[in-house]
């Protein structure tokens, strides 16, 4: 009897230990349930439909892959995607063309992708269209987050970079540039008297035109910078104001 009674009591914890476990997979399995809604917006020149979910290289988070479909008569050089959870619109993703080869044309798809905490997407996430710039400069939504004067500022930002390191080759050549290339976008006065988000934006063109830079040069010497820089100058002729 001493040595049944063991038995009994070992195997009532195995149970108890299972149908624990049992549970806990139950519970982990309602919990990361994805909540991910698009907004109904019939009258948004640009649709959005959800394409896929995948695990991200970050722990606790998921990329998220949206597809787009521009559904008016006209070319997409610019579009936002407001993020909303619960009633109120959280975060933005603006997506700006860097040439006019790059828009979204009428008809064309294209996806992108973004980064979303697993929490966040348990608690649920709403996507919209919140701003769209056509082509011909005209726009479309609540630009809820101000993305036009972001661009603006994002455009100028970029001008100004191109105009710097342009002259810094034409004055003293490519070698010059490469030693000293954050000295000369970092030279680059901010104009004064416009918005927060469009000082944002002119930063964020500046900054992305060292980096192209910055990232060639360490990648491939001089002539791997002079190729890239031949790219963005061509970008900036094409590009239209």
């Amino acid at each position: 009897m001493e040595t049944v009674r063991p038995l009994k009591l070992i195997f009532k914890l195995l149970t108890l230990v299972i149908f624990a476990t049992w549970l806990w997979v139950l519970t982990i399995g309602a919990v990361q349930s994805p909540r991910l809604t698009i907004e109904s917006q019939p009258e948004s020149p640009l649709q959005l439909s959800l394409f896929q979910i995948a695990p991200s290289d970050l722990v606790g988070s998921s990329v998220i892959t949206l597809m787009m479909t521009n559904v008016s008569a006209s070319s997409i050089r610019a579009f936002a995607v407001a993020t909303s959870e619960g009633k109120s619109k959280t975060g933005v993703l603006l997506i700006n063309a860097s040439n006019d080869q790059q828009t979204l044309q009428a008809n064309e798809k294209k996806s992108i992708t973004l980064r979303k905490t697993d929490q966040e997407i348990v608690d649920g996430v709403t996507f919209s269209v919140d701003f769209v710039e056509f082509g011909d400069g005209s726009k479309w939504g609540p630009d809820t987050f101000d993305s036009a004067s972001s661009l603006a500022g994002e455009r100028e930002g970029t001008r100004q970079a191109v105009v710097a390191v342009d002259d810094r080759i034409r004055a003293q050549g490519v070698t010059a540039l490469s030693r000293d290339l954050e000295a000369t976008t970092s030279a680059i006065s901010m104009p004064s008297a416009h918005s927060a988000n469009w000082n944002q934006g002119f930063q964020r063109g500046v900054d992305t035109v060292r980096a192209r830079l910055q990232r060639a040069l360490e990648k491939g010497g001089q002539d791997r910078l002079i190729a890239e820089w031949d790219r963005i100058a061509a970008d900036a002729k094409s590009k239209k104001p």
